[in-house]
């Protein structure tokens, strides 16, 4: 808290140690649903403080190779994933059209 706290008053440093703290905490706990919202502010924390590549490495493992139509993937070294099962569209294709009961 005290790291999202110092990020919003713009204290990146302190903002990023505090951070940096709280994961080692969680990941003793084995809190990964919270470690996973810390791990996204302390990404927007190292974007700001210009290490945007640590940053963009770090959302790449809360997202967890997940694909947009929702396939798992095996994550491939600098190209992003391949889907382990076949891919399908997100939406259908053609126009929409909805039916309501009456």
């Amino acid at each position: 808290m005290r790291g999202y706290v110092y990020a919003q008053n713009g204290e990146l440093e302190h903002a990023e140690t505090e951070m940096r703290e709280a994961l080692r905490m969680l990941a003793a706990k084995r809190a990964s649903l919270y470690s996973s919202q810390v791990t996204v502010e302390l990404a927007d924390v190292l974007h700001r403080r210009g290490s945007s590549e640590e940053a963009a490495a770090l959302l790449e493992d809360v997202l967890g190779g997940l694909s947009p139509s929702g396939a798992r993937c095996t994550r491939q070294p600098r190209t992003g994933c391949s889907a382990s099962s076949p891919r399908t569209p997100a939406r259908p294709s053609g126009p929409r059209s909805t039916t309501y009961a009456r």
